[in-house]
């Protein structure tokens, strides 16, 4: 009996357990989530997208910093981004550059990327924004959580953010921020 238990139930019971497995992933794909991260998104002819920052100002250095955008579509029909990621954070870049006392504005060719660390399994799922509807991202700022500024001083920087997506593209307009040491920070109710 276990002679024919391992020379033909088992390769049975493995084979339909295989099976099984197989099937769930090719639902999870059906339904739009899963492993995409070798998927192609080919642009989408008609979109009409903005990305517009929403928190910025002043902030704590050393503290879990995160910014907002907002991303809205601004045509008369639904627009359906099929690469959304799950972890909404990864389908926003930031460009980041100091901005120093005389500086007026943002230059052009000072830009820095942030480094986008996609969180793994890369999930993926549609996104459907109908007319003027729209969706909110937080994105960290992991590099102000160690930054130490000294009391009475205060670092600045310009950030402009754009869709991290091949389907579709927007850009912000700039924006910036202000970093202080946690004890310069104004009390609550001031």
């Amino acid at each position: 009996m276990r002679k024919v238990f391992f020379n033909h139930l088992f390769p049975a019971a493995l084979l339909l357990l295989f099976c099984g497995c197989v099937q769930h992933k090719v639902e999870e794909s059906q339904m739009g989530m899963g492993l995409t991260s070798t998927a192609n998104f080919p642009k989408l002819e008609r979109y009409n997208l903005e990305l517009v920052p929403v928190n910025h100002g002043l902030m704590a250095a050393g503290k879990d910093t995160k910014v907002t955008y907002v991303l809205r579509n601004l045509d008369t029909i639904p627009v359906a981004i099929p690469e959304w990621y799950s972890n909404e954070a990864d389908n926003i870049e930031i460009d980041c550059q100091i901005w120093y006392p005389d500086m007026a504005m943002p230059i052009s060719n000072a830009w820095m990327t942030l480094p986008v660390t996609v969180k793994q399994p890369p999930l993926r799922y549609p996104l459907k924004l109908g007319s003027q509807m729209f969706v909110a991202i937080e994105v960290p700022l992991d590099f102000l959580n160690n930054l130490v500024v000294e009391r009475g001083t205060e670092r600045r920087y310009f950030l402009q953010a754009r869709l991290n997506l091949k389907s579709v593209s927007a850009v912000s307009r700039y924006s910036s921020i202000i970093i202080r040491n946690p004890a310069d920070m104004p009390k609550t109710g001031e």
